[in-house]
């Protein structure tokens, strides 16, 4: 799906874990504009995961959260909003939900 974008391969980090997530962002040197984080993790929830980034980039500029979730109940997405992600997609994503999402 990402070959359709002007995103190059070298512009993304991947991450298999929220704690994973927290050290790359604690170690980077880099600036993370947009992140992916899916709900149902080993470890950390995605809405766990983003609160600890919101309280990691408290003061500074905050990334665009884009929650990943294969449930659509209202309860379940209302969570990625409470922990401060900026919007949630339900799965299986489209390329235009993903084009939409970056706009």
């Amino acid at each position: 799906m990402m070959d359709k974008t002007k995103i190059k391969a070298e512009q993304i980090d991947y991450c298999f874990s929220g704690e994973e997530a927290l050290e790359k962002l604690k170690e980077s040197t880099q600036s993370y504009k947009v992140i992916f984080i899916d709900f149902n993790m080993a470890g950390l929830s995605g809405p766990e995961t983003t609160r600890l980034i919101r309280d990691m980039f408290h003061g500074r500029e905050q990334p665009t959260i884009i929650g990943l979730t294969a449930h659509s109940a209202k309860e379940e997405l209302d969570k990625g909003k409470e922990a401060g992600m900026n919007k949630t997609l339900t799965k299986p994503l489209g390329y235009d939900d993903l084009i939409e999402a970056l706009r």
